[in-house]
């Protein structure tokens, strides 16, 4: 690089650990009195120079470092009366390495869904800096850094989830309500739930200060291994009791372990003791969940007694974060484990539905716009009976005496499904959809006469989603409402245009490809 900068006028020299290395000194000293243009280093001068004139940064090497990355760049944040700003030229660019930049004057946490929030809100002018400092990308360097970051799945559609949700509802939805949702909080992209929570903005300054004040003992709940529930009751029994953070005794803690077991079979389901035998559970919890959460730094086993070791000012804050967690592990292991338990005599309303000779139950109130169900409720919302054969289909046609309609069933990203990817299904804008029909549908055929409406008395309705599968199961679709016929092109496919009644949420309309 010396070498280069000589052959087209400039005045330089290189340093580094070699024999042909110019002397450190002096050619510190000939910049700083400006007989030099560049000095270029190999490792050296990270720390400990200071010649405030310095103007201009080169970053000719990659480091996955954040401290040495500063480190240089700290070499040119000195004031000097004759110098007006700091020129920063990275040039490792199109390469991952280059987000520890972005994340380190962006001030990012961990995980790279932190990271595409940041840049979000850096795009739309949302982050401030110190009065005289500012980061700004070219629209295309931010794509390219987007380009870079790696999600987890189902990284956009939960964050599309979770701000549709606050905006429908007015606050964000917790941890459990996400995993009802087919999603898993423990696999945000983030630091973790609570970091996701607060990187979206939503942790109040006491519950952030509670959050970063006991970030080790609430990842300890989020991560901890379970292979049954003992643990997480063991914790749920101490903020129920008041002792999160705090002392319980053990003898209350086993009565109200059993109290918990005792209102909900899933629990009962999951324990080896019987819940009416409280010196068993005594004896149980002794010996497994508070033995192995007294290991970690955060609790402490004693003789009669169970306690955590921190506490403070956000008492109160931190056990409402605990428990929100508590809550959504105990619910994620029910459902993982597929913990079942003695069901009464009388069958379950969604089986009896199913049942041959059994008639259809109509839906109360019928599908909400923008809300998700899954493919198995869709029917139910139409009077109608869910059988595979049927339902796993694209397009469904209920017709009786009551209901006449036609059920689009559409996932957008198709790359995972057998049709492929060549049906082209997309939002022309937020209130117009287009639709391809199947190759072998024509406009004179029964299905054509009902999309345009020469079918009279046919309501045509439209269900999306993103993708096939959300955390490994099938994913749900969200009910667009019933569409208007708005025009249509070709033959066999044909691309149908539908008006919508309502407008896609703002917080859908990145996941869905509107910007």
């Amino acid at each position: 690089m010396a070498e280069f900068s000589q052959a087209r006028g400039l005045r330089t020299v290189a340093v580094h650990s070699g024999e042909t290395s110019a002397p450190r000194a002096s050619a510190l000293q000939a910049l700083e009195n400006g007989d030099l243009d560049i000095v270029y280093a190999v490792d050296i001068f990270n720390e400990g120079v200071d010649i405030p004139a310095i103007d201009t940064v080169l970053m000719l090497r990659p480091t996955e470092s954040p401290v040495i990355w500063l480190q240089r760049l700290g070499r040119g944040l000195r004031r000097s009366v004759e110098k007006t700003h700091l020129a920063v030229i990275d040039y490792i660019g199109n390469h991952r390495i280059f987000l520890i930049k972005a994340r380190t004057l962006l001030r990012v946490g961990a995980g790279e869904g932190a990271l595409r929030i940041a840049l979000e809100k850096l795009d739309s002018h949302e982050i401030s800096f110190p009065a005289g400092c500012e980061v700004t990308y070219e629209l295309e360097a931010l794509d390219i850094l987007k380009s870079l970051i790696r999600q987890p799945r189902d990284g956009e559609e939960l964050t599309a989830f979770y701000r549709d949700f606050r905006d429908r509802h007015g606050v964000r939805p917790t941890a459990s309500e996400i995993q009802h949702a087919g999603f898993n909080p423990g696999r945000t992209g983030h630091a973790g739930w609570l970091g996701f929570v607060n990187d979206m903005g939503d942790l109040t300054s006491d519950m952030h200060s509670a959050w970063t004040a006991n970030k080790g003992l609430l990842d300890e709940i989020e991560t901890t291994r379970m292979t049954r529930s003992y643990k997480m009751l063991a914790l749920r029994g101490m903020i129920e009791a008041g002792a999160f953070p705090g002392r319980i005794a053990i003898v209350d803690l086993a009565e109200r372990v059993a109290r918990l077991a005792r209102r909900n079979p899933e629990i009962k389901s999951d324990l080896s003791v019987d819940p009416d035998d409280t010196a068993a559970i005594r004896s149980l919890l002794t010996k497994f969940p508070l033995k192995l959460l007294g290991e970690p730094e955060w609790f402490r086993l004693g003789p009669g007694t169970f306690e955590t070791t921190i506490g403070g000012s956000h008492d109160l804050h931190l056990s409402e974060l605990a428990s929100e967690m508590v809550d959504w592990r105990l619910l994620r292991h029910f459902q993982t484990h597929g913990i079942t338990y003695d069901q009464p005599d009388e069958t379950h309303p969604a089986k009896a539905a199913e049942a041959p000779g059994s008639s259809p139950t109509p839906p109360a109130l019928g599908p909400k716009i923008w809300e998700e169900y899954q493919r198995e409720r869709i029917p139910l919302l139409f009077g109608a009976v869910f059988n595979t054969g049927s339902w796993n289909s694209g397009i469904v046609v209920i017709k009786d005496v009551n209901v006449k309609a036609m059920i689009l069933l559409v996932t957008m990203d198709k790359s995972s499904m057998s049709v492929g990817d060549h049906y082209a299904d997309e939002f022309a804008s937020p209130t117009r959809f287009v639709w391809q029909t199947q190759t072998r549908t024509r406009r004179t055929s029964s299905h054509g006469k009902i999309i345009s409406g020469e079918e009279l008395g046919w309501t045509v309705h439209l269900f999306v989603r993103k993708s096939k599968q959300r955390d490994g199961r099938a994913a749900p679709f969200r009910y667009a409402g019933p569409v208007s016929f708005a025009g249509w092109e070709g033959e066999a496919p044909i691309s149908v245009q539908w008006e919508l009644a309502k407008p896609l949420p703002d917080a859908l309309r990145p996941l869905f490809g509107l910007e």
